[in-house]
């Protein structure tokens, strides 16, 4: 046990370095930062949804606040450098 929990956190250790924030990785969740109309938010992602980004959330409303990402609002996201977080912008 004491080796898959080394390996979850070395993987962990490099979804950071991307930007990336692994939330559950019994599920597979991941937020990635985002901008929605200027302020900062999460891209959401859970293993069984499949190859597309398809939620959002705002960084406190969590897993529960997801909103679907749509035609009608996708243009609204602008991503991020990868490894670039809210807390180091200006």
């Amino acid at each position: 046990m004491d080796h898959y929990a080394d390996e979850v956190k070395r993987c962990q250790g490099e979804l950071e370095t991307l930007g990336i924030e692994l939330k559950d990785y019994r599920v597979g969740l991941l937020d990635f930062y985002s901008r929605y109309d200027g302020r900062i938010v999460y891209l959401c992602w859970k293993s069984d949804e499949g190859n597309t980004l398809a939620f959002w959330h705002d960084l406190q409303s969590g897993f529960l606040g997801r909103q679907r990402i749509t035609p009608s609002n996708r243009h609204r996201f602008q991503g991020m450098a990868p490894g670039q977080k809210y807390i180091d912008m200006k």
